[in-house]
């Protein structure tokens, strides 16, 4: 059981790297998967950004990204492109939780009693959990 941990470990990687990225199983996952992380390793962007800008397969081009690492991913995505219907995929960034925000988040509500960023901040978050999922956003 412990000797193909290794190889159960790189599936269920791949496997989750592949739907945090959305695209579908095909026979160069592991190749796909080699090539996101040498590519997240370049820290050209936060990772959100990254995955943000690639979801569903989508090539941001090399203007944005133009290291060696990303063309490499470029590629081996090619076939893999699916649209995203959620209209999340069209903002202009992904929702992120960097600490300023989450100081200022705490600072409103300990200071003025003010929940509405909190509010804000978990709506933002539904949203983005119903865009990953495929969900039709709520109205």
């Amino acid at each position: 059981m412990l000797g193909d941990w290794g190889s159960r470990f790189e599936d269920a990687l791949t496997a989750q790297l592949l739907q945090r990225l959305g695209v579908e199983s095909g026979k160069d996952d592991r190749e796909v998967a080699a090539a996101l992380i040498s590519a997240l390793a370049t820290r050209e962007a936060p990772i959100d950004r990254i995955f943000f800008d690639w979801r569903g397969g989508r090539d941001p081009g090399a203007g944005k990204y133009p290291s060696e690492q990303f063309r490499n991913l470029s590629k081996a995505l090619e076939g893999r492109e699916r649209p995203e219907a959620h209209p999340y995929w069209s903002d202009p960034g992904p929702c992120s939780m960097p600490i300023g925000e989450v100081e200022a988040i705490w600072t409103a509500i300990s200071e003025r009693d003010d929940w509405r960023p909190f509010e804000d901040k978990v709506r933002a978050i539904r949203r983005m959990g119903e865009a990953m999922r495929g969900d039709a956003p709520q109205g």
